[in-house]
C-alpha cells in the first residue's frame, strides 16, 4: 500500500521532519492491537525483560516479540517509512517502557544517545561502552 501520501497526510511528512515524530491516528487495527497485547503477554520474564502485574520494559523489543518485528513490515506502516525515510529503512531497534502506577520509575523523559550495535568497534569519538540485555552499546 506504498504510494503517494493523500493530501492530508503531507502534514505528518512536515511534522516528521519538524519535529521528529508524528502520531497518527487508526494505522493499526484494534485486531492487531489486541494480537500484540497477547504476545506480551507470552514474554517471560528475563535478562532485558522486566515484569511486575505485567510487562513493562523489553530491551530487545524486535527479537522477544516477533509480532511488534511483523508489524514494523505492514504496509500501513511502510507507507509512511518508505514515503518519509525511503524504501530501505528498517527497524534496527525496538525498546518498550510502559510507565504504570505499578511499575513505575524516577527516571525522567529524557533521549537515549546510545547506539546498540552487533559487535564492540573502537571508533574515534564514539564511547563509553556498556552491554544491556547481552547487546554491546556505545
Amino acid at each position: 500500500m506504498t504510494g503517494a501520501f493523500k493530501s492530508d497526510d503531507i502534514g505528518i511528512a512536515e511534522q516528521v521532519r519538524e519535529s521528529g515524530y508524528a502520531v497518527v491516528d487508526g494505522v493499526v487495527d484494534v485486531d492487531t492491537v489486541a494480537a500484540l497485547l497477547l504476545a506480551l503477554a507470552d514474554v517471560d520474564e528475563g535478562d532485558g525483560v522486566r515484569k511486575r502485574k505485567s510487562i513493562y520494559a523489553i530491551r530487545n523489543l524486535l527479537d522477544e516479540v516477533p509480532a511488534v518485528r511483523t508489524l514494523s513490515q505492514s504496509p500501513p506502516l511502510r507507507r509512511y517509512v518508505d514515503e518519509i525515510l525511503g524504501p530501505s529503512a528498517v527497524p534496527v531497534r525496538g525498546i518498550l517502557f510502559d510507565k504504570t502506577p505499578d511499575a513505575n520509575w524516577t527516571v525522567p523523559w529524557h533521549q537515549d544517545l546510545s547506539i546498540a550495535v552487533r559487535e564492540r568497534v573502537e571508533v574515534a569519538g564514539y564511547g563509553p561502552w556498556s552491554v544491556k540485555a547481552g547487546v554491546p552499546h556505545v
